[in-house]
């Protein structure tokens, strides 16, 4: 019934909002004079909608104030809407937020917990400095990484998991407190021959409510000159459904500790 409600941008809602507050407007208002406000189109709804309301005892500011929280729930949705991250040249006409400075910001946001899931890291130092400096300081802040360790068959694996470790530790996270590290223990256990699972995800959660998906690895150069494509997506529900797909491979023995 209200679904013209939906196509009023939130300035007009402000602008509706404030002009019932002050009794510019209300359900004995001219429809000529909601013409030049709404179009014909939606004042006979702007009309029957005030009716509504004054008959259920809503009249003034009662009515400017729903109209107000109309006006939030639309800046509300477009926060949610998903945004376009690139790496790459930048080209004219083409709006887009960078990897690098959106993934800093997702850092900087972090007050609960980040998960980060790449295939390849390359100078994690680099990329993770203010995140470990941050980390250092907190205690309440959790840190998961999910990486891929493919294995060598030629070397034990003990041996193997002891350069991986080292590899992570000279690298990427020189740092005295580490993050909580995973890998998927079936690419451990692959016999020679057969075809070695490849942990191939490229993730980035903050709080379970920000959520980059993304074909860059955690590497400096995917995160500036590659030419790269992700989103991002401000939407609890897919965020913590991510996490939750790792947490339960974790409890599955999947996704085993590095550390």
């Amino acid at each position: 019934m209200f679904t013209w409600v939906q196509d009023l941008s939130r300035q007009e809602c402000l602008n509706l909002a404030s002009e019932i507050e002050q009794g510019y407007l209300d359900s004995e208002t001219p429809l000529s004079i909601l013409n030049g406000r709404l179009g014909e189109g939606k004042s006979q709804n702007f009309k029957d909608l005030l009716a509504q309301f004054k008959n259920s005892g809503l009249i003034g500011p009662s009515v400017g104030s729903v109209f107000r929280l109309i006006a939030e729930s639309k800046v509300e949705n477009i926060e949610r809407l998903p945004s376009l991250i690139l790496s790459g040249p930048d080209v004219p006409g083409v709006p887009t937020a960078d990897t690098s400075s959106t993934v800093q910001a997702m850092f900087r946001d972090a007050e609960e917990e980040v998960v980060l899931a790449g295939f390849s890291i390359w100078d994690g130092k680099t990329l993770f400095s203010d995140l470990a400096d941050k980390y250092s300081g907190r205690d309440d802040l959790k840190i998961k990484f999910f990486i891929d360790v493919q294995y060598d068959q030629g070397t034990p694996r003990d041996k193997h998991l002891e350069q991986a470790r080292a590899k992570f530790r000279k690298f990427h996270w020189p740092w005295p407190k580490l993050p909580e590290v995973f890998y998927d223990n079936r690419s451990l256990e692959a016999k020679q021959g057969d075809e070695t699972p490849v942990f191939h995800a490229k993730i980035i959660a903050v709080d379970r409510r920000q959520l980059l998906i993304t074909s860059a690895n955690p590497t400096p150069r995917a995160h500036t000159t590659n030419i790269e494509v992700g989103v991002l997506l401000k939407e609890a529900l897919l965020c913590r459904r991510v996490c939750d797909y790792f947490e339960g491979l974790k409890n599955m023995g999947i996704l085993v500790p590095l550390f």
